[in-house]
């Protein structure tokens, strides 16, 4: 009972502190969050705006919404998730083939890469990508083999690196120009 009971503190405290942050960040009516890192544009939401009561919110009520089918053919088949968009790019990830589809921003097919393999230019999976505009890099994150792969964006190898000892990324963002921020998914790295 009582562990059930710290949980809920837990998420309480968590929405509490989400909460906090969202009323910081918006000084007026308006909520601004950052379409992507690489251009200054924002995604305005009116929160004083009077919208529909339903049960449910639909981002079209809120915001401009913008649908990019993207080109299917034998060779570019989307069957996982997006990793990354901004206003040139859209990189597709199907996980379980180890394929990284890119597409320009009208969802043309420009880029298959596939280094799924046993050699050290190679991935295992697929856990997560990365792209750097300004290098044109691709950076891909095997949970697996605890290892990045660096790629330029037609799948060609450049370099790799470990992850740390005892950690295990499945989250990696671009910090600055120098440095990554990786989230370690491995809950015991650390004892």
């Amino acid at each position: 009972m009582n562990n059930k009971k710290e949980k809920m503190k837990k998420c309480l405290l968590f929405a509490v502190m989400l909460a906090c942050i969202a009323c910081n960040k918006t000084r007026n009516s308006t909520a601004e969050v950052p379409v992507s890192d690489e251009d200054n544009r924002f995604l305005t939401v009116d929160v004083s705006k009077e919208y529909p009561m339903s049960d449910r919110i639909r981002l079209q009520d809120i915001a401009e919404v913008e649908y990019v089918p993207l080109e299917t053919n034998d060779d570019f088949l989307c069957a996982g998730r997006v990793f990354y968009i901004d206003n040139s790019i859209i990189i597709y990830v199907n996980g379980k083939n180890g394929e990284i589809l890119i597409f320009d921003r009208q969802g043309k097919a420009k880029h298959k890469i596939n280094r799924k393999g046993q050699s050290g230019e190679e991935y295992a999976t697929v856990s997560c990508c990365l792209y750097d505009k300004e290098k044109n890099e691709l950076y891909v994150s095997d949970m697996m083999l605890k290892k990045i792969f660096v790629y330029d964006i037609e799948g060609n190898y450049k370099r790799s690196f470990w992850h740390l000892p005892g950690a295990q990324y499945n989250r990696i963002y671009l910090f600055d120009e120098q440095y990554l921020l990786c989230y370690n998914n491995r809950i015991d790295s650390f004892e």
